[in-house]
């Protein structure tokens, strides 16, 4: 079962030799491993090295242009973890592809997560080359800058025209700096080596000026997106403190797995060049005592093609799985809204809106029995959305009992996203950054209600 899967171009200083030494010590290294320096070579010039070693085995095959694939094969108590690194050329520039699949020789139900190859890591920061706009070197983030050439980088990215093969984890800027979060982009930026790209937002007004660019396509207030160089966008979370890096990793490489890989880049591609080759050779040769060797040939490369057609096999099964897991039911439907220059102030505002709408009319039709009344209460029935309520739940507990204004209140409103500005002998409280949402409260009040009133008065406005 492949459970990890990505390709990446590499710079031409990781040339065969370099990349058979970083495979070498790579295994060497390895706690697993149960290879010496001596079983390992670091240079061959036959097509196929095969050793076996206790639980291990690894395999090297090269062909004439020098593309190496390499496979490690280890067994773990009752799983066999195999990882097939290729080093091969794409319009001339190298590429790496790594997939590790696991293999259970008893039925098991918890099965243990697969975690990012170390090789994978070190390739891509060492030797990471330019994936179209964006470089995968180094495991370093890209900020972008408040001038034109970032603004169009990060439409490209978001419009999938950046030429890019991996995908890219887009930061945006909070919408206050208190909502800072102590993000640790180069952290996450060297998790992510070899499987995204992490790019950074400069600033509000960027993000601004994006949202006219794309159509408010964009992620923003904090939240992390996913661009797909598919244009098949995965948005992580709206919420920042939800945010968590491992499940960011676990939503990529889920992702990776059901994209086709390079042709090149395939351990049956190099098996299929060096039997070509051999037909070749014998075809020069042109000596009837290699019938018996041409017969195997061909045979091998029938057994290759066989191989590659289970995989696509798998690859079919595993595309059915995740279609049958996206769709829940079967009378699912989806009613696509446009819009345009306008960004939600949380997750599903657009949706809450729309619902509450529904909902005021559904009270006005209540008890007619008409087709529009068991539609609309249908649709109220079988979608939640509970965003703005908790919003409005919060800002309660913020202002029960309100007398006056205090650090702890200040700081509590800042932390939902609202931002307070001094008004003489009043405050005026926006909610992230949109002054239609603009409400003033008494910097002090004998009133009891003055709390509760202020959330009605914001709950009007939004």
């Amino acid at each position: 079962m492949l459970v990890f899967s990505t390709e990446f171009p590499v710079t031409k200083d990781c040339d065969h030799d370099t990349f058979i030494m970083e495979l070498r010590e790579w295994i060497l290294q390895s706690q697993h491993s149960h290879f010496s320096d001596q079983d390992i070579p670091c240079e061959f010039e036959i097509e196929k090295i095969s050793k076996v070693k206790g639980q291990q085995e690894i395999s090297i095959i090269k062909d004439q242009e020098k593309n190496i694939a390499f496979r490690n094969s280890i067994k773990e108590r009752d799983l066999i973890w195999t990882t097939t690194v290729i080093y091969s050329h794409v319009d001339e520039t190298p590429w790496v592809s790594i997939q590790v699949n696991m293999d259970s020789q008893k039925t098991q139900t918890n099965l243990p997560s697969p975690k990012v190859p170390i090789i994978c890591k070190t390739l891509s920061k060492k030797y990471g080359a330019e994936d179209g706009l964006l470089s995968t070197g180094g495991g370093e983030p890209h900020f972008l800058t408040d001038d034109e050439d970032s603004l169009n980088i990060a439409k490209k990215i978001i419009e999938s025209e950046c030429g890019n093969r991996l995908p890219v984890v887009f930061i945006s800027k909070p919408f206050y700096e208190e909502e800072e979060e102590d993000i640790e982009t180069y952290a996450m930026a060297g998790q992510l080596s070899g499987i995204a790209h992490v790019v950074v937002e400069p600033s509000r007004d960027f993000s601004k000026k994006l949202m006219v660019l794309t159509h408010s396509r964009n992620v923003y207030g904090g939240a992390l997106g996913v661009y797909w160089p598919d244009s098949v966008r995965r948005k992580i979370s709206l919420n920042s403190t939800t945010r968590n890096i491992n499940d960011l990793i676990e939503e990529i490489r889920k992702s990776l797995l059901t994209r086709r890989s390079l042709s090149s880049c395939t351990w049956s591609t190099l098996e299929i060049n060096i039997a070509r080759y051999n037909y070749d050779q014998i075809k020069e040769n042109d000596d009837p005592e290699s019938l018996k060797t041409y017969i195997e040939l061909c045979e091998k490369e029938i057994n290759v093609k066989e191989e590659k057609l289970k995989e696509a096999e798998r690859k079919i099964e595993q595309l059915s799985k995740e279609i049958k897991n996206n769709v829940k039911y079967n009378n699912e439907t989806f009613v696509g809204l446009k819009y345009d220059k306008i960004q939600e102030l949380y997750e599903n505002e657009i949706n809450c809106v729309i619902f509450e709408v529904l909902d005021k009319h559904l009270n006005m039709i209540e008890g007619q029995k008409n087709r529009t009344e068991l539609i609309i209460r249908n649709i109220i029935e079988n979608n939640k959305f509970k965003e703005k309520k908790n919003i409005i739940d919060n800002l309660k507990k913020i202002f029960k009992g309100y007398k006056k204004m205090n650090n702890k209140i200040s700081r509590d409103l800042k932390k939902l996203g609202f931002s307070l500005t001094d008004d003489g002998k009043h405050y005026k409280m926006i909610f992230k950054d949109d002054p239609t949402t603009m409400v003033v409260i008494s910097k002090t009040s004998s009133d009891n209600r003055t709390g509760e009133n202020t959330v009605t008065k914001f709950r009007e406005r939004l």
